[in-house]
Order: C-alpha cells, then sequence, then structure tokens
C-alpha cells in the first residue's frame, strides 16, 4: 500500500510537538542565558529602550558600537522587548520559532528531494542532538542564520525545480537575511547552493536560458536586499562595517586561521562525542553508499562549515548548530531501508512529546540552563530598590568582558569592572559589591573597605554598603 505524503499542517503539528520538549520546556529560568547570550540581549534592550537601532551599544567600549555582528538577529531580539519585557523567557521567544521554522522547513525540503523515512528519520536524529536545541533556546544568532542559509539553498532548488522565479527570488532575500544575521558565517552555505544550481544545470539540457534568469533573479534579490542594509548601515554608523571587517575577517580568519586545525583531533574527537559518537559510523555509511545527486547536499554543507570552523579554530558550543543538521541527514541517508510507516512514527513520536512536556513541567529537571545563586539575591536586591551600581571583581580572563554584559542584563544597573590586585573601592550609597574567586583576604580586604557581606555562594559573595562601618570584622569561611 502507497504511503500518502504527510500534509503541511500535519507536518507542522508533529513538529511543533518535538519543539515544545526541545526548546520550549522549561525554558523559562534564571540563570538560563550564558557566554554572548547576555551581550546580545543586552544590545537589544537598549535598541528597544532608546529607539537607537543602528548603533547598537553593550558595555564594553571595544565593541561600541557594537560590530562584532550584523544587526538582524538582535533586532529580532530588540522587536520582542519592544513589546514584552526584557527578560530570560521572552529573549528566548526569537530561537523557538527559529527553532520550529527551521525544523518544519527541512522536513518538507527532505520529503521532497528523499524518502519519507528517511525525512522522519533525519528529524529525530536531530531532535535527539541536545547541543542543537540548547543554542536555540538562548538569544545566539546561530539560530537565525541557520534558518536563513539553509532556506536559501531550499529555495532555489524548489524555485530551479519547479521554474518559479518567485522562489528563486525568496532564496535570494533569505541567503541576504542569513548575511545580516551573522555576516561572514553565511559564507558557509555558498557552496550548497553553486552545488543545486549545477544539479539542476546537469539534470535538464532543456530550455537553459530559463535556468540562468532563475539564478539571476536569485542574484539580484540577494544583492538588492544586502546592499540595501549596507547602505543603510553606512550611512547611519559609518564605522561599523569597517570595525566588524577588522575584527572578523583581519584579526580572526587571516591571522588566526591554521590549516592544520582541519585534522585536529581534539575539533574531531568533540564532535564525534556531542553527536551522540555517531560522526564516524555516519561517515563510512555514506561511503559505503555513495550519495548521489542532491544527497550530496548535506556533504557539502558539512563540509564548507568544517573548513569555515576548524581552521579558525571554532569548536563546541553554537558552532555545532551548523553542521548537526546535515549529519542527521547524512546518517538517515547512508541507513538501510526499512519498510515502515513514517506516520506512524510521527504519531507516536507526537504522544512521547506531549507527555513529556508535561511532566517535565512538574518535575524539578532543568534542560537548558542552571539558576545562579548570586544572579537571584542580585535581581533580588535590585527589586527591592536596594541596589542601583554594581561593582564587580574578577580575576582578568579573556572571556570576563562577558560578565560585565550579564550582570548588566540580569541587574539591569550600571556595572563598573575592578580586576583583583587592584584597590577595592570604598562603597557609595545603594551600591553593590560582586566578588568572583572569593579567597579569604580578598574578602577581608572588601569588608575592611566598609561592605557588608550579604550572600555567598561557592567562591562568589555578594556584598552591599553598610549603613555604618564597623572595625569588628566577623569570621570569613570561603569554602
Amino acid at each position: 500500500m502507497k504511503q500518502s505524503t504527510p500534509s503541511l499542517s500535519f507536518s507542522a503539528l508533529w513538529v511543533l510537538s518535538l519543539s515544545l520538549v526541545a526548546v520550549a520546556c522549561k525554558n523559562f529560568e534564571v540563570g538560563g542565558l550564558s557566554v554572548d547570550g547576555p551581550l546580545y540581549a543586552l544590545a537589544a534592550r537598549t535598541a528597544a529602550r532608546t529607539g537607537e537601532w543602528f548603533y547598537l551599544q553593550g558595555t564594553v567600549p571595544y565593541y561600541i558600537p557594537f560590530s562584532d555582528h550584523p544587526h538582524l538577529g538582535m533586532w529580532f531580539l530588540a522587536l520582542v522587548f519592544t513589546f514584552l519585557p526584557a527578560a530570560d523567557w521572552s529573549a528566548r521567544i526569537p530561537g523557538i520559532l527559529f527553532y520550529f521554522g527551521f525544523l518544519l522547513c527541512f522536513f518538507r525540503f527532505l520529503l521532497a528531494t528523499t524518502s519519507k523515512q528517511v525525512a522522519v528519520l533525519a528529524i529525530l536524529i536531530l531532535w535527539s542532538f541536545d547541543r542543537f536545541s540548547t543554542y536555540f533556546s538562548r538569544p545566539y544568532l546561530d539560530g537565525g542564520t541557520l534558518f536563513f542559509g539553509a532556506n536559501a539553498v531550499f529555495l532555489l532548488w524548489w524555485g530551479l525545480k519547479e521554474k518559479r522565479k518567485w522562489l528563486g527570488a525568496l532564496g535570494g532575500v533569505s541567503l541576504a537575511l542569513s548575511f545580516m544575521t551573522k555576516g561572514l558565517t553565511a559564507l558557509g552555505f555558498l557552496p550548497a547552493l553553486a552545488w543545486v544550481s549545477w544539479i539542476a544545470w546537469t539534470g535538464s539540457r532543456e530550455n537553459r536560458r530559463a535556468m540562468v534568469e532563475h539564478i539571476g533573479v536569485f542574484i539580484l534579490s540577494f544583492v538588492v536586499v544586502l546592499g540595501g542594509y549596507l547602505a543603510l548601515v553606512l550611512w547611519q554608523v559609518p564605522e561599523m562595517i569597517q570595525k566588524y571587517w577588522e575584527n572578523q575577517w583581519i584579526n580572526r580568519f587571516r591571522i588566526s586561521w591554521d590549516w592544520r586545525l582541519l585534522w585536529s583531533s581534539h575539533f574531531w574527537l568533540r564532535l564525534s562525542r556531542e553527536s551522540h559518537f555517531l560522526l564516524f559510523p555516519t561517515i563510512a555509511l555514506a561511503l559505503f553508499r555513495r550519495p548521489k545527486g542532491i544527497q550530496w547536499t548535506p556533504w557539502v554543507l558539512f563540509a564548507s562549515f568544517v573548513v569555515l570552523y576548524a581552521p579558525a579554530e571554532r569548536v563546541g558550543l553554537q558552532y555545532w548548530v551548523m553542521l548537526f543538521p546535515w549529519l542527521a541527514w547524512g546518517l538517515a541517508s547512508a541507513l538501510p531501508t526499512w519498510n515502515w510507516d513514517p506516520r506512524k512514527a510521527m504519531n507516536a513520536t507526537s504522544v512521547f512529546a506531549g507527555v513529556a512536556f508535561v511532566v517535565l513541567q512538574f518535575v524539578p529537571v532543568r534542560i537548558h540552563g542552571n539558576e545562579e545563586r548570586e544572579v537571584t539575591a542580585l535581581q533580588a536586591r535590585v527589586g527591592s530598590g536596594r541596589l542601583k551600581q554594581l561593582v564587580l571583581d574578577i580575576r582578568p580572563e579573556p572571556m570576563n568582558f562577558t560578565y560585565k554584559d550579564k550582570y548588566t542584563w540580569y541587574g539591569d544597573v550600571p556595572v563598573e569592572m575592578v580586576y583583583q590586585g587592584l584597590a577595592v573601592p570604598r562603597p557609595s550609597k545603594a551600591s553593590g559589591y560582586l566578588l568572583y574567586n572569593a579567597s579569604e583576604d580578598r574578602v577581608r580586604e572588601v569588608l575592611q573597605q566598609g561592605w557588608c557581606l550579604d550572600e555567598m555562594a561557592k567562591d562568589r559573595a555578594l556584598f552591599l554598603d553598610c549603613p555604618r562601618f564597623s572595625a569588628e570584622l566577623p569570621e570569613i569561611k570561603t569554602r
């Protein structure tokens, strides 16, 4: 009996059930934004409050205006913050939508290019990669970059196959939006765009002039949208593009690229471990099955992003977002074909996901982030009106600039940095002092300057200005 193709509405409901567990369940937690997440969220919150959407402001002078990435990802966040409170839960909304949208578009594309079994299996494999969903559940830029870049490939292929220029035009716009989200990262989609164009060119020897016109429409729409955006940026913030080019190409790629890192065991073993050790078996199965035509597309995308990331030593974290979908597609295509009903698998996993969502909402299990005690203490003091400014005392490390963004985001008060080894300032009215790496000597020094200990958690301590200074210091236990 021939199995019918799942309808768009049935596909959407299935993907929605998976998305609820992967990125929406237990997502609304204090302390869940990490590393770059508060940086993007803070720039977006400032844009929403001030109405200045081009001159993005953070807390680090070197990155003001924020030029390390283009605007679009932070514009989505700022748009959310225009209508909803700026908080962890609202900052996650764009990523949740991008996760759902990508899975749905990916699934529909696989239905059109592979079998129904491969399409369902690829989505389930990708769904199992917690590293993939984690970075969609935070305000990172990679989810939007993947959504727009992958859809550029899908739409170009559909436009060429169905001879519809408007699909190609949408594909060009989508590629431009990918560049507007994370800049040069979108270069990783160009080899796949060239590949699907070549497949269409060689697969149809008739009316190639029309095919050239389709590709021309794709390129024109891309140039118009991206060019218009760049013109606006040059008009509003002339120095931003130059700073971006210096930060991303000159300082990051041209100087730090080392092609020997393509063969680094650190890159490949970590990717294998975080893909549930499926990487090497997938490559071996693909070599055995020898993909043809459009089935080479996931491997073209996988290889292009490996070449983009490995030599620049971009390992783990959000970088796997660009690799996992193509690994899941490659594995699903390489596995032997069994005679099973994909609709039954979709129904079963929908029921499982629904039950899991309900259960996980009522049990103390954290999916994507851990609550940090000093964050909740800080927010409680701000909410009570006790804290109007914060001094952050931290050991100098390369990534410490992100901590300032983190506590400016969570505390929503001005933050000043004092590195350990420098003198501790005396407290001013309604001020706080957050101490990292709280050794007994440093805690005692802070107390001697007139601060009072308010909260202690592991090696971190929060102090508030004392009502009056006391010469008698309490006994301090930092471990």
